[in-house]
């Protein structure tokens, strides 16, 4: 676990160094649910105990609006986010049972997590996708997995997920989508999205012709330089935007189906001869967003 110093030059200065490693890759990254925390915390909330940690007092007013308006995790933590310059954000967490303040990852392209699960990712992959060119990645940003157990953070290691290796790869037909929208199409969200002004031409031309996916989502494509494309949807019935996979051979999908691959596989071609960032990706449209699946 990184140490924090207090001062937002010192935070950001730790961040580069603390995620300068390379550590395995997974075979299957680890996943929510496999992982699985008690059941949630619905009693009295304590407030932050500033003498439980030593950077507690820094952050203490964060702390406590994290208490009050709970981001929980692993079922009685809540988690506090805050800036500690560009592309640094420092992490850390109150046990609403006790009071006692824990410190999290540093990351720089922020985290995920869920309530009913005790796996924190440092900076997703979806984030790192969406953030640089494929193969212009720098070395030193890689996603992180931790596990709450026993009161502390414990990085996982290759070979350390209890996520199960995928069989065949996912077909169309696997994931079936409800009929194609049939009724009005409202036009793209501008709001909705960070990116949706930047395409807006792309994304309103996306609605007029649509290119249907998942049954009721228009698929937007833009290049994004050589060997690269930008996919963007627009769920029609609400004019939603959302952001997809950023390619290097492009992409597949069906109207009828929830299953978007990345860079579609090449009869004949095994993973092993292609690039590690050309390598296909199978997403999944679920509940309004998508989700990458486990595919070894």
């Amino acid at each position: 676990m990184r140490t924090l110093f207090k001062g937002l030059i010192s935070l950001s200065f730790v961040a580069v160094l603390a995620i300068s490693g390379n550590p395995p890759a997974f075979a299957a990254p680890p996943a929510f649910e496999d992982y699985p925390a008690g059941p949630m915390h619905t009693g009295k909330r304590k407030q932050p105990d500033l003498k439980s940690h030593k950077n507690a007092r820094t952050f203490r007013t964060r702390l406590r609006d994290a208490v009050d308006e709970p981001r929980w995790f692993a079922g009685h933590l809540t988690v506090m986010e805050a800036g500690c310059g560009s592309g640094c954000q420092v992490y850390m967490l109150v046990d609403v049972k006790t009071g006692k303040v824990y410190e999290g990852p540093t990351t720089s392209l922020g985290a995920v997590w869920k309530p009913e699960s005790r796996l924190f990712i440092a900076n997703p992959p979806e984030e790192i996708n969406a953030s640089y060119v494929p193969g212009n990645v720098p070395d030193w940003l890689k996603t992180e997995y931790w596990v709450w157990k026993n009161g502390k953070f414990a990085q996982l290691k290759s070979g350390s997920s209890g996520a199960k290796t995928a069989g065949p790869a996912p077909a169309f037909d696997d994931y079936p989508a409800g009929p194609v929208y049939k009724g009005k199409r409202k036009p793209p969200n501008l709001k909705s999205h960070k990116m949706a002004g930047t395409f807006r031409t792309r994304l309103r031309d996306a609605v007029k012709e649509p290119r249907w996916f998942a049954g009721h989502l228009t698929v937007m494509e833009a290049g994004c330089g050589t060997g690269c494309q930008i996919y963007m949807f627009v769920d029609v019935k609400t004019g939603k935007v959302y952001e997809g996979p950023t390619t290097s051979l492009g992409a597949e999908w069906k109207p009828g189906s929830r299953l978007f691959i990345a860079n579609p596989p090449e009869e004949g071609v095994s993973a092993a001869e292609v690039p590690e960032y050309a390598r296909p990706q199978y997403w999944l449209w679920d509940k309004g967003k998508l989700k990458r699946l486990n595919i070894k």
